[in-house]
């Protein structure tokens, strides 16, 4: 037979394991609300293709899309994936991007543009941001609609219809931009100035990612 004071320590014991429990399972919501769940909204065209978890398939909307996924739009297709803390990427024509952290933990978001062009859109302040990097520059996007370009080539370029973004060059060159406002960065990595661009240049460049950035 247990003794009064054994009684009342296993009920404590009891109670707080409960307790526990109880915690536990409450706070399982706030852990999964943390994880950023991204996907393919929209693919306008046939030639698109999507590397996620060790294999190559057609890209779909719809598609979830894990850490390290590559998307390859082909010549006339282009692709949308949305988040779910409000983040839109809008993968323009004949472009190739991994997009290492982009879901997942609220950690170090970036992506890779490998060529091609991307549109960025975001309606809030992230939590952790988000970097774009190409081999000669990295652009820094928060609460703007921003795009990068990039080719081997040519180099990159970032401009910022709305809102503002920075840019960090190879060579150690950075400059923030605001909105109407662009800068190119050469295949050396050296960057040119910060310019306002004219409609032409915004056309040519909005017109390769179609969707919302074709409205103006």
């Amino acid at each position: 037979m247990l003794r009064p004071d054994e009684r009342s320590f296993s009920g404590s014991a009891l109670r707080a394991a409960v307790l526990a429990v109880g915690m536990a399972l409450t706070a399982q919501p706030a852990l999964s609300e943390d994880r950023i769940a991204c996907s393919v909204e929209a693919v306008d065209g046939r030639d698109a293709r999507l590397w996620s978890q060790g294999m190559w398939r057609g890209l779909k909307p719809g598609a979830d899309i894990a850490r390290d996924a590559i998307i390859i739009t082909g010549e006339a297709t282009r692709a949308k994936v949305t988040c779910s803390d409000g983040l839109v990427l809008t993968v323009g024509v004949g472009t190739e991007i991994n997009l290492e952290s982009l879901a997942g933990q609220r950690t170090g978001r970036v992506s890779q543009l490998v060529r091609g062009v991307l549109g960025v859109f975001s309606p809030r302040r992230l939590r952790e941001g988000f970097k774009i990097r190409t081999p000669v520059a990295t652009a820094s996007v928060d609460a703007s609609q921003s795009l990068v370009e990039y080719t081997p080539e040519k180099g990159a370029a970032v401009f910022v219809r709305d809102g503002s973004a920075s840019v960090a060059s190879l060579s150690g060159a950075s400059a923030r931009l605001a909105a109407g406002e662009g800068v190119s960065v050469d295949a050396s990595g050296d960057a040119g100035p910060v310019k306002t661009w004219g409609q032409a240049r915004i056309d040519a460049s909005t017109s390769a990612l179609g969707f919302d950035w074709s409205d103006g």
